[in-house]
């Protein structure tokens, strides 16, 4: 088979791997992919657009020739019915057929948007392609993505109220739906119940791929990673968030509450009352360790001192008075509120 071809559309010679495939004798189509593609836009932009009739409950498929529910068939906005001409099994036993492998001869191919010739790892794989290979390389692809985002971001319809979800075929309220700024009223076409299920799904199907991406990424940012991982501990444990928990530190001017000594760039640990849950104050290890063993008790924490003074430690220089005890609690409320 020859190497190049000339469209007859644009009248250019080109590789014949700007051809899809065709009826001709050469097994090629008569228009190269450019023109392929700017008829087939301009063909969209000028067609009716239809949508699904509610009054058809069958149709006969016309590639195998059986009537079926509607259901059977996918959407197709350019037919009247708003449905395809072929069913669902056909129209997947027919993408079955003309799927490709990547062709292991191919090195290098030509993108068709930026008519650069590239190693084929610049370009994704497309299984319908001969090639199996996309015919624009991936950095036309993620130009053309950021472009056409750009132009269609849409704004939730006010009007709207309800909406059909195209998954679990009810109505609901339009709150039962995610944004999506790229449809047209702003919404995405399936409700959260059933993208909670379709993405718990597909997560038990890929877990040990999300495994392994999680982890690599953790390993390229573990700054990031141990910044994430403390801000949500800190949201599940104590109900705080990272910047009330430095706020909390700066108004005990980054000592102990308990002990009084400076932390010295260790990590403090979050006091909080458990019955309640309310954080009163950030302390050392061991001073957070004291008051867990000895289980929040005064009586108890009171008998260790006298304790202590009774073996010859002089207790008395750091035991605190009724009035000084009070006066540091009013203090830290002060910085705290």
């Amino acid at each position: 088979m020859a190497k190049y071809k000339r469209c007859v559309r644009c009248k250019e010679t080109k590789s014949t791997d700007q051809f899809r495939r065709g009826n001709n004798s050469d097994g090629l189509h008569s228009w190269c992919h450019d023109c392929n593609r700017e008829y087939e836009r301009g063909r969209r932009r000028t067609a009716p657009k239809y949508n699904v009739d509610s009054t058809v409950l069958e149709k006969c498929c016309s590639r195998c020739k059986e009537i079926k529910p509607a259901d059977q068939f996918n959407r197709d906005r350019k037919n009247k019915d708003g449905l395809q001409a072929w069913c669902k099994p056909c129209w997947t036993e027919h993408r079955a057929s003309v799927d490709h492998d990547v062709d292991p001869t191919v090195r290098e191919k030509l993108c068709s948007r930026c008519k650069e010739v590239k190693p084929v790892g610049r370009f994704s794989s497309y299984r319908t392609a001969k090639d199996g290979l996309c015919s624009w390389c991936k950095d036309c692809v993620n130009e053309h993505g950021r472009e056409r985002s750009g132009k269609l971001n849409y704004d939730v319809d006010p009007t709207l109220r309800e909406k059909h979800c195209s998954r679990c075929k009810e109505i609901k309220p339009v709150d039962q739906f995610d944004r999506q700024r790229r449809s047209r009223d702003g919404l995405q076409h399936r409700c959260k119940s059933c993208m909670k299920e379709v993405n718990a799904a597909y997560y038990l199907q890929n877990k040990d791929k999300f495994k392994a991406y999680r982890q690599a990424w953790v390993e390229k940012n573990p700054e990031r990673a141990r910044e994430i991982g403390r801000k949500r501990h800190l949201k599940k444990e104590y109900d705080l968030t990272l910047e009330e928990f430095d706020l909390l530190l700066v108004a005990q001017d980054g000592k102990c509450a308990l002990c009084g000594e400076p932390f010295n760039g260790v990590t403090p640990h979050v006091d909080h009352d458990h019955s309640t849950g309310r954080v009163r104050g950030l302390l050392c290890g061991p001073c957070n360790k004291t008051l867990g063993f000895a289980q929040e008790c005064p009586k108890r924490l009171l008998a260790a001192a006298e304790f202590l003074r009774r073996q010859g430690f002089a207790v008395e220089d750091f035991v605190l008075t009724s009035a000084e005890a009070r006066r540091l609690n009013d203090e830290w409320a002060a910085r705290w509120s």
